[in-house]
């Protein structure tokens, strides 16, 4: 790690300390009802009992332990005193809050062989789930018990080898956990077996609906001013975090079996009515091996010979695999209200980053040196009426489509949404298994309104709109300084019909490798601006690559294997591999901050320097 880094990092501990103030002990394994949770002598034995005792400045220090939520609390500090609730040890599975059921996580509740020869078990479990994880590994949603059986999902479509099924009206769990011993016995019984509770409303089940949407809920209102900290949040309904308030910080955290990290209190345009002010920091979140599970479907099946609905059946776990309310397709935060930090968080082996769910109604988001890496679709979705998002200094590593502006809920449009300074690498060899092996081929930025924005029924305002152009507001969606690694697959996944236009959609700074410009070939991009890119690898039958280069760009004619020979590891990030063009950038007035107004180089790197990779994740 470099000084900076360094310093950086203890810069940011520090701040986790906090004011003066009186700290109250908890400690489910000693705590007791005559303690007075002074000491760790006197511990408490839940944090609720601490928390009717804290004050503005004080801390809840909580013992290593697992911890039975729902934990409602109400406390709020001020902004010079907040009130901390901190794990006494950071470490994944320290100090636990889960929401499982108790008698089968504590191995109180027995398991049943159904049936040997395909692995298949089950157990009592009283009310529905929509997570089970077997030592942390995500299983995969079945809507029938023949489908976990044939391992099918509800639409026909093939699924990952190991999955679930609740048969709610004989309140019995099945499960068939991976075969091939790589994550562990198939028997369950050798596992900590964590089934947490179905729960949320809406169309994406994403919306609060009680105390089981969440592990733990700060429900005081107006300004919290808490601080939570270190803990491992596992198997909520919906929620690790649920803040119906604002002015709250979650950091050095992990989220486990969580369809989403952190959740505001609803989604909506006013912002008296949304939570505000909310910074997610240091923390893990993933759906291991929502990845794996994708890739190993293609590696088996390829292009399905049979027409399909959803040509995407390694999507099993966006809905198809057993209805919305187990869907994938969430993030690390959910309902998103205004003035939102997600930094520093390493997002991973999940569906999404940050999907629409998460963002919808957004604004002034700030999400910023993040680690996205190995999820199924993207890792920021800017939709459906996200406004003045900022996507910076971010590194992104596999991840199918990077970027998406893909709104489905009719005006207002996303935007503006600014793209800087992002260091994006996909392997050949995954983006070169998505066009061999699934008749699929990957752009780095997805872009579009398709029809359900003028026609399906939650979009009657925009009956009469007028469908030839798509406009973001403001700045628009303002894409510079990024360098893209992407040599299997294209720069634009262009998701509405050819004669749609986008506008004010701007492409400037940025170097881009990739074998074509869309696999939409047919679409008018004369009103998407471009300039002073660097284009490199294209075939050459493809003369498009110059149209991204655009004026003051250039355009380097190199085949993927030599681009991927010279950019292995680390060397993408080199500044050295691109000096010849470090001077070659444009200044723009449509730049979000003092030191973007200054560039005048082409990628995320700062002229012929290296890009610093950001500190991630929980820290000691």
């Amino acid at each position: 790690m470099s000084r900076l880094s360094t310093i950086t990092l203890g810069l940011c501990l520090a701040l986790a300390i906090p004011g003066q103030g009186a700290t109250y002990y908890v400690n489910v394994n000693k705590g007791g009802p005559s303690s007075d949770g002074l000491s760790p002598e006197r511990a408490y034995a839940t944090i609720q009992e601490a928390a009717k005792k804290v004050a503005p400045g004080d801390t809840i220090l909580v013992a290593e332990g697992v911890y039975y939520g729902p934990i409602e609390l109400k406390i709020a500090g001020t902004a010079e005193k907040p009130i901390t609730i901190r794990a006494q040890n950071r470490a994944r599975n320290a100090v636990i809050i889960t929401n499982a059921d108790r008698g089968i996580r504590e191995g109180k509740t027995k398991w049943t062989l159904v049936d040997e020869s395909l692995g298949l078990y089950k157990a009592f479990l009283e009310r529905p789930t929509c997570r089970v994880l077997y030592s942390g590994t995500d299983l995969q949603p079945y809507a029938n018990l023949e489908g976990l059986k044939t391992f099918t999902t509800v639409n026909g479509y093939p699924g990952p080898q190991h999955g679930y099924y609740y048969d709610a009206g004989a309140q019995l769990l099945y499960v068939r956990l991976n075969a091939s011993g790589k994550y562990g016995s198939a028997n369950p019984a050798d596992h900590i077996m964590s089934a947490g509770s179905a729960s949320g409303n809406g169309s994406a089940a994403n919306l609060y609906n009680g105390p089981t949407f969440f592990n733990l809920g700060l429900m005081g209102t107006g300004p919290l001013h808490v601080i939570v900290d270190g803990f491992t949040f596992e198997t909520p309904g919906y929620a690790g975090v649920f803040v119906n308030g604002d002015e709250v910080t979650v950091r050095h955290s992990w989220f486990v079996g969580c369809r989403g990290g952190v959740s505001g209190r609803k989604e909506s345009p006013e912002a008296t009515e949304t939570s505000n002010h909310v910074t997610v920091e240091f923390c893990d979140y993933h759906q291991f091996p929502a990845f794996d599970d994708a890739v190993e479907l293609i590696k088996a099946h390829g292009k399905m010979t049979e027409k399909l609905q959803f040509p995407a059946y390694w999507w099993s776990r966006k809905g198809n695999g057993a209805t919305n309310l187990k869907t994938y397709e969430t993030g690390i935060c959910n309902l998103v209200g205004s003035n939102w930090i997600v930094r520093n968080n390493r997002i991973h082996d999940a569906f999404e980053g940050l999907s629409t769910w998460t963002v919808r109604w957004s604004k002034n988001m700030d999400i910023y040196a993040n680690r996205f890496e190995r999820l199924v679709d993207n890792a920021v979705e800017a939709e459906d009426h996200a406004a003045n998002m900022r996507v910076h200094d971010n590194l992104i590593l596999n991840v199918t489509e990077p970027f998406s502006w893909q709104p489905l809920g009719g005006t207002p449009w996303p935007g503006p949404v600014y793209i800087y300074r992002n260091m994006v690498r996909s392997d050949f060899a995954y983006n070169r298994l998505m066009v061999e092996n699934a008749n699929w081929t990957p752009g780095w930025f997805k872009a579009g309104a398709s029809r359900e924005n003028w026609e399906s029924k939650w979009n009657s305002h925009m009956k009469d709109a007028p469908r030839d152009v798509v406009r973001s507001p403001g700045d628009g969606v303002v894409v510079f300084n990024n360098t893209i690694f992407f040599p299997g697959g294209n720069f634009l996944t262009y998701v509405q019909p050819p004669d749609r236009k986008l506008d004010n959609f701007w492409f400037y700074n940025n170097i881009s490798v990739a074998q074509g410009f869309s696999r939409q070939g047919d679409f008018d991009a004369t009103t998407i601006h471009f300039s002073h890119n660097l284009w490199a690898f294209l075939p050459a039958s493809d003369d498009r690559g110059a149209v991204f280069a655009g004026e003051g760009g250039a355009v380097i004619a190199e085949s993927a294997e030599a681009l991927s020979k010279k950019m292995e590891g680390d060397a993408f990030m080199r500044g050295r591999l691109w000096a010849d063009h470090a001077g070659t950038g444009v200044s723009q007035a449509k730049a979000v901050d003092a030191k973007a107004e200054s560039i005048n180089w082409v990628g995320a790197n700062s002229g012929a320097g290296d890009w610093k990779e950001p500190v991630v994740g929980p820290q000691p």
